[in-house]
């Protein structure tokens, strides 16, 4: 037994160490060697400047990796901030890299394409549960039965958002 040995099984791998070699090439493809600048956005600019710009390429001189323009995609009057901001921005970025890649930023004022983050609903209030729990046919388990009920008085509330004002039953 002594030729070579296979590879072991070590455990569950997080599914995004696994991605990471796989989309390294679509980052180099916009000049983003150090994806910590797409991945950490809203950190490195803010919350509130995070939301409402993005980074879209990383240029760089010819033969060189320092002195780079970063083109960010800024909505509405955030390009403006981000004019007022590009110091600090550009400090920023330059902190995660460790050195001087960036010189300058660039600014395309455009729309931008992200999935809102789903609204949360309140809980049902009790009276709700309550009026679902009437509906219910006798149950032995009254655990289940109020999670039934609560869940019932989700539903209801979820559709009553749902619905157009003045659209009927």
């Amino acid at each position: 037994m002594n030729g070579p040995q296979k590879p072991r099984f070590k455990g569950v791998r997080a599914i995004g160490a696994l991605a990471g070699d796989a989309s390294a090439a679509a980052y180099r493809k916009f000049g983003f060697t150090e994806q910590k600048i797409l991945t950490r956005w809203p950190e490195i600019a803010g919350e509130v400047l995070g939301r409402h710009t993005q980074p879209v390429k990383l240029s760089f001189p010819r033969g060189t990796t320092a002195g780079g323009t970063l083109t960010l995609a800024a909505q509405g009057a955030a390009a403006l901030e981000v004019q007022h901001l590009t110091p600090m921005l550009i400090e920023r970025v330059n902190r995660v890299f460790g050195y001087a890649a960036v010189a300058k930023i660039r600014i395309v004022q455009t729309q931008l394409e992200r999935a809102e983050a789903p609204r949360r609903m309140p809980e049902p209030t009790a009276k709700e549960i309550a009026d679902v729990a009437a509906t219910l046919p006798p149950l032995e388990d009254a655990r289940l039965r109020t999670a039934l009920a609560r869940l019932g008085a989700a539903i209801n509330q979820r559709q009553a958002a749902a619905r157009k004002p003045g659209e009927n039953l």
